[in-house]
């Protein structure tokens, strides 16, 4: 059954993914489709890059951003911070641009503490083997031992996040930051040469949707005031990332008006 399932499933992403190559407009698999004579790519390879496309940037990207909305609401105090720097920076007369993330910091650290807040993969994403026999600490790792690095336990160390449980984009901001083995201050996307290989993709689409949402609406929880405070005991335990239903409300009275404007004229 499970050959007759991966079989099903690569016939289904090549047909896919051939699908796509038919648009009018440049994308990858249209590439893809291009590039399978020049590289030698076999059918199944073509449906592996699209599978692990879709697979590895759907999820996760939406995941994280969930995880954005719910501390949103359980600590409205950084929200409020951002859209201060969002509407200092920005304005009321557009919305926000890719050349505005530069002087956007704090936006940009309330991602990065969502990547290490809520690790999406909090086993290490892809796991990673020593090429010869290792010892670390008195264990003996042969070689080719598939290693999966514990993320949550390595994003809660109180070391280099104190109050690991607490949402504070603060951590990222330059002189507030403490010591970390790389410079992006996180390893939500894995480490070394197997590290995430969409994490550029991921990063540009998850900064403008932070900032943009920022922009447009106040988020607020859709509950009493007591059960958010439950709510949030739960959440400093770790064990809970659901906040249930949310309310949007404008900020902008013509925000929709200023978008649709803004579309027409990129048209």
């Amino acid at each position: 059954m499970l050959d007759i399932g991966a079989t099903v499933s690569k016939k289904y992403f090549y047909a896919l993914t051939a699908e796509g190559a038919a648009a009018k407009a440049p994308n990858f698999a249209k590439y893809l489709i291009e590039a399978q004579k020049e590289h030698g790519l076999t059918n199944e390879d073509i449906a592996g890059l699209t599978a692990n496309l879709i697979g590895g940037g759907v999820d996760t990207t939406s995941s994280t951003l969930i995880s954005f909305i719910l501390a949103c609401c359980v600590f409205p105090e950084t929200q409020r911070r951002a859209q201060e720097e969002i509407d200092t920076v920005v304005g009321k007369e557009r919305s926000p641009t890719p050349a505005d993330e530069p002087n956007l910091p704090y936006c940009a650290a309330m991602l990065k503490e969502t990547f290490r807040w809520r690790s999406v993969t909090i086993l290490g994403g892809l796991p990673h083997a020593p090429i010869k026999d290792d010892e670390y600490r008195g264990y003996h790792i042969p070689a080719n031992t598939n290693i999966t690095g514990n993320l949550w336990a390595i994003h809660r160390h109180p070391r280099e996040f104190p109050d690991p449980d607490v949402f504070k984009p603060e951590r990222y901001l330059e002189g507030q930051r403490l010591p970390y083995p790389n410079e992006r201050g996180h390893n939500a996307f894995g480490w070394g040469r197997r590290q995430c290989s969409g994490q550029p993709l991921a990063e540009q689409g998850l900064i403008m949707s932070v900032i943009k949402l920022l922009w447009a609406f106040n988020i607020e929880p859709g509950l009493d005031e007591n059960v958010l405070i439950q709510q949030r005991a739960k959440l400093m335990k770790g064990i809970s990332r659901e906040i249930g239903y949310i309310r949007l409300h404008r900020r902008r009275k013509y925000a929709s008006a200023t978008v649709s404007r803004e579309i027409y004229s990129a048209e």
